[in-house]
């Protein structure tokens, strides 16, 4: 597989001795793929081999950027699963020089070259391949239907290149893609299965797994009641699985007073309660669990990546459900940090258990930076569609820190507001907080207002609402997409705090 830009078409020809009619079919636009079979040899047509080179576009080069080379690579990794080859050789580009330009916007402002570093490119190489090799087949019986993943993939560099630090790139991508299928796993796994008991089995393996590293704490029902964590139990009260709290510590800068806390939220099927989703939004609820799902897989790649950070990682898990036992829309709840919240719709439940989880980490794990990470709202997805997650924070140096890790990592994470009116809508008559707002807009902002009445002025907070980006939609590809896991480990291991 050879990667290309627009104005090398004629120089691609030549050099690997292509038809001259081929230099119509190269287009160069970003994933653009086009396949040539050379003439045969009499042992290759005896032997029945048919080696196949691919030409893969990476857009013109003024315009490329990292993640047109993603998507080339993204591209490439489609072509050969959709033609079932399991071998092939990628001839890696150098540096990608790209001319002056300006790219003007929220996220950034710059006018001087820019350069794709080759690291960047096997970086983005590597999770192509490895990512492409997903596929949840557990429960597919036909071997014709199951995953066939790659035998072998060969990165081809040219001499000069420092292969050894590559080797590095390709060994941190390994643990990335790594982590990301295990959020997909915890994320596309049934909720018949993936109780909130389950998932306290799974965080034990992984605490079990480094037990010299990580040490794992979870409060069940009757801890939650002991202590006052109403909003958390009224959500999972109706579930026949009671609901917990998980908590899983990591101390890699022992020396240091900053310690980082990652909140998921985890509703391992979320039906909406007594006000029930409708058809056409409740089938893939399953989902729901994605928060948690990611921060778990973060701390996994924390751990082998050996990150010298203080992590505590808070899963905040039940079930939705809808029964004789389910909480009343207008039941008064009164939170853990005390404020009473009137549940004015059941299917606004994630920021509830979020609320309760995000209370007893400040309380006694002291944390000096904070991110929840939450399926959160439909109106999220309105506001962004499906490629963006939204990003709240008190912080705006941090809020930064996270958009570039996301850049970083091809997952998008965009700023939103909470504005005053917001904050305002979420006011009680006869309780101190509502949990919904006055209508249906400005859900995602709302619903963000809520957690930031949890939240200690002392600390810095980022919501990550994933609502949108949390669920792949491909044709072939669907289920949970394991989004938001390179992004925290960008921000985890690239930024000081």
């Amino acid at each position: 597989m050879v990667f290309y830009a627009e104005e090398d078409v004629a120089e691609v020809v030549r050099s690997h001795g292509l038809p001259k009619v081929m230099s119509e079919d190269l287009k160069g636009k970003p994933g653009h793929v086009t396949a040539y079979v050379p003439r045969l040899s009499e042992s290759q047509e005896a032997e029945g081999v048919a080696p196949r080179e691919f030409f893969v576009g990476i857009g013109k080069r003024s315009e490329i950027r990292l993640k047109h080379v993603r998507k080339a690579a993204c591209a490439a990794v489609s072509t050969l699963k959709s033609k079932k080859l399991t071998k092939a050789t990628i001839i890696v580009p150098n540096d990608i020089d790209v001319p002056s330009t300006t790219i003007a916007g929220p996220h950034m402002s710059v006018n001087e070259p820019r350069r794709i570093s080759q690291s960047d490119v096997v970086h983005g190489l590597a999770c192509a391949i490895l990512s492409g090799s997903y596929k949840f087949d557990k429960y597919i019986t036909k071997d014709d239907d199951k995953n066939v993943p790659f035998e072998s993939i060969y990165l081809q560099v040219q001499p000069e290149a420092d292969v050894s630090e590559l080797q590095k790139v390709v060994s941190r991508s390994m643990v990335i893609a790594k982590a990301t299928a295990l959020c997909r796993n915890l994320g596309n796994e049934r909720a018949d299965v993936a109780t909130p008991e389950w998932y306290e089995k799974k965080a034990f393996e992984l605490a079990s797994t480094y037990s010299t590293k990580l040490a794992m704490e979870c409060l069940h029902a009757a801890d939650l009641k002991g202590l006052g964590m109403n909003l958390l139990l009224s959500v999972g009260q109706g579930a026949v699985v009671e609901p917990r709290l998980i908590l899983l510590h990591y101390n890699g800068a022992p020396e240091s007073s900053e310690k980082i806390a990652l909140v998921g939220k985890g509703i391992t099927f979320d039906t909406g309660g007594i006000n029930l989703k409708p058809t056409g939004f409740i089938e893939d609820m399953y989902i729901d669990n994605a928060g948690a799902a990611t921060v778990l897989a973060t701390l996994q790649a924390c751990v082998e990546l050996d990150v010298k950070k203080n992590i505590v990682v808070a899963l905040c898990l039940a079930e939705n459900a809808i029964s004789n036992t389910a909480v009343l829309p207008s039941a008064i709840v009164k939170s853990y940090k005390g404020l009473t919240v009137e549940i004015g719709n059941t299917d606004a439940e994630g920021r509830l258990v979020l609320a309760d989880g995000l209370t007893y980490v400040q309380k006694h794990c002291h944390p000096t930076h904070l991110v929840d990470v939450a399926t959160l709202t439909g109106a999220c997805v309105v506001a962004l569609g499906e490629y963006a997650a939204g990003l709240f924070t008190n912080d705006d140096a941090f809020s930064a820190q996270i958009r570039a890790a996301g850049d970083n990592a091809n997952e998008i994470a965009w700023p939103l507001p909470i504005l005053d009116e917001h904050a305002e809508e979420l006011k009680g008559i006869d309780s101190d907080l509502k949990n919904i707002g006055k209508g249906r807009y400005g859900g995602a902002s709302t619903a963000a207002a809520f957690l930031r009445e949890f939240i200690e002025k002392d600390v810095k907070w980022c919501h990550l609402d994933i609502a949108g980006p949390a669920k792949a939609r491909g044709e072939k590809v669907q289920g949970a997409s394991g989004f938001g896991v390179h992004m925290l480990i960008e921000w985890l291991t690239k930024t000081s705090l």
